[in-house]
């Protein structure tokens, strides 16, 4: 997390977050190196960070069943 301006918080880059992530899913025998994360750079607030985790990672988890 970085600090944002005017002491609006922290913040963490969007393609950090996902990358974080997606790192399990991308080792899986014949789909390893397939995961790709291509996002703008995008800074995502403390307050929202938690909530895209947590869709990111069901996404992630319903896809892979």
């Amino acid at each position: 997390m970085r600090p944002l301006p005017n002491g609006q918080g922290n913040a963490a880059l969007l393609g950090d977050i996902i990358t974080v992530l997606l790192a399990p899913y991308d080792d899986d025998g014949a789909f390893a190196g397939r995961v790709r994360v291509a996002v703008p750079r995008l800074g995502v607030g403390e307050t929202a960070a938690t909530g895209l985790a947590l869709v990111i990672h069901e996404l992630a988890t319903n896809a892979l069943k």
